[in-house]
């Protein structure tokens, strides 16, 4: 059973989920990786996706995106909700856009 199993989707999550569906990348919703899920995985760019609320403990998280990256070669990007403000989607969409072209080089 994953350590994480009691959790579910966030409007946040939902939110980002929606906005990078809308460029025409897919996206899996809590993706497992053994004992730890991702919020939004993006298989063709090996990119998770972690959208962070209040309650979320640094060093566990830095030891989870280690082994994430570790054992199944997934980079993880961090989005605090604190800093979804106006603008962010496009802020985003253009990092995501730009990991697109280097994948593809």
């Amino acid at each position: 059973m994953r350590a994480d199993s009691f959790k579910t989707d966030t409007k946040h999550q939902l939110l980002i989920n929606g906005w990078i569906v809308d460029i025409g990348i897919g996206t899996v919703l809590e993706q497992p990786f053994g004992a730890y899920s991702v919020d939004i995985f993006i298989p063709d760019l090996d990119l998770g996706i972690e959208v962070d609320g209040p309650y979320h403990l640094k060093k566990r998280d830095l030891k989870r995106d280690e082994y994430l990256k570790q054992i199944h070669g997934v980079d993880i990007w961090r989005i605090p909700i604190k800093r979804m403000g106006a603008g962010y989607k496009d802020k985003l969409i253009s990092r995501i856009m730009l990991r697109v072209e280097e994948w593809d080089r």
